[in-house]
């Protein structure tokens, strides 16, 4: 079975198999069952599942969910022996029973004990490769989305190191070409007169007021030593983090969706925490959650949050 399983996700084998050593160890660790049962796998089959479901379909492959995936493995082994009897009374076979049953339990209490560990959203179960890498984004942008704040809101620590400085000189130089065509005066910094030609195409059905109000807001964000200028290096800086954004925004959303427990289609203080807390990211300090969510803690729409990962 775990190679038919490695052919189509390496990491649900890998789960399936340490699934398996898990059932075979609690089995004779509790007396359960003898060599020849662990030799034949009788009893593995539903500790296999067990671990796959836990480890890498409902919970992204972490060091958080991988024990849970053992603890779950183990817990079968019990309940096949509890359910067998019964079972077989009334001339029930035991099939994935067990398997059922253990990570029912096992979800239940991650729920209530283990918050910070954040379930895959139901609709977009896929491999847990692709769990993984949804993970993964979601650890880098809120990891630079953290470090930022944490730099923003302590005076005299600056801004911190630039996305440019780990990016490829080419593609820095490409940006930094883009940002030569958009300074038509030549002077090093880009006026709301040369952001207002660069934004043309979005700003065309908006009123005059509208589009002063945009360019001041990208402006101020933009504007990162806050000097009144947008110079090459912060241009540079925000077109790099749109664009490893963009790269990773569906995948972003896709993890962030079962944060929202309430389901309102906001993101409030707790879940935030939460979400930080899933990703080994540090908890918010009183005045970084000011900043974000204001004085009256307004909840923020899932646009809004991903404007402050681009722009905070």
């Amino acid at each position: 079975m775990l190679l038919s399983v490695l052919l189509a996700s390496p990491v649900a084998a890998l789960l399936g198999a340490l699934g398996a050593l898990t059932a075979a160890l609690t089995g004779l660790l509790l007396g359960l069952n003898s060599w020849e049962e662990v030799i034949s796998g009788a009893y593995g089959f539903n500790a296999v599942l067990a671990a796959i479901a836990l480890g890498g379909i409902f919970f992204a492959p972490t060091r958080r969910s991988v024990p849970i995936a053992i603890a779950g493995a183990a817990l079968t082994i019990p309940l096949e022996r509890i359910l067998l009897a019964p079972l077989t009374r009334v001339g029930l076979p035991l099939s994935s029973l067990p398997f059922v049953l253990a990570t029912w339990l096992m979800l239940v209490m991650v729920r209530r004990r283990l918050p910070a560990l954040v379930p895959v959203a139901l609709h977009a179960i896929l491999t847990p490769e692709e769990h993984r890498r949804r993970f993964r984004v979601a650890r880098r942008l809120l990891a630079d989305f953290r470090h930022r704040l944490h730099h923003a809101a302590s005076p005299g620590t600056g801004p911190g190191p630039s996305l440019a400085s780990f990016m490829q000189p080419a593609l820095v130089a490409k940006w930094l070409e883009l940002f030569r065509q958009l300074d038509l005066d030549s002077s090093g910094c880009l006026s709301l007169k040369e952001l207002r030609r660069a934004l043309a195409g979005d700003c065309a059905q908006q009123s005059p007021a509208e589009v002063r109000a945009l360019l001041d807001r990208v402006l101020r964000h933009m504007d990162l030593n806050r000097d009144g200028r947008l110079d090459a290096a912060e241009f540079v800086e925000m077109v790099l983090r749109l664009q490893r954004l963009s790269q990773g925004h569906e995948r972003l959303l896709t993890y962030l969706l079962p944060v929202d427990a309430n389901a309102d289609g906001h993101l409030d203080r707790a879940e935030l925490q939460r979400l930080l807390r899933s990703v080994g990211a540090r908890p918010l300090q009183p005045e970084e959650e000011v900043r974000i969510f204001g004085p009256q803690q307004r909840p923020l729409t899932w646009g809004e949050f991903v404007d402050l990962l681009l722009l905070s």
